[in-house]
């Protein structure tokens, strides 16, 4: 894949796999590159960030789980990083239907 190639994605597709694992909405497009990183909601008003990577020769997967097991990581270390959430439905934190990779991490709570 070329740097900063963007591939289409079905939101429609992506709004119904985030309310089947998660059980949340999905709100605005923050960033569409070679990952489509949108805001979540869930009926509380709780952010979330999901990003979805379009991998339609199916080659990113083993990177993007790598990706989520150093958080998990740095997060049993004591470091404050934003983890993946595990869906609700196959307990991983990567969901792979077809040609899509969805993983949804937690919002950075920032300073406050």
């Amino acid at each position: 894949m070329p740097l900063f190639e963007s591939i289409p994605i079905d939101v429609d597709e992506v709004r119904r796999l985030l309310a089947e694992h998660w059980s949340l909405e999905l709100a605005d497009c923050l960033k569409v590159s070679q990952n489509h990183t949108y805001r979540a909601t869930n009926k509380q008003g709780d952010r979330f960030i999901l990003r979805v990577t379009p991998d339609p020769l199916q080659t990113r997967l083993d990177t993007i789980e790598l990706e989520v097991q150093l958080l998990d990581f740095l997060s049993a270390h004591h470091l404050p990083v934003c983890r993946a959430i595990p869906s609700a439905l196959t307990s991983k934190s990567v969901v792979s239907p077809q040609s899509l990779h969805l993983c949804l991490f937690e919002h950075g709570r920032g300073e406050r």
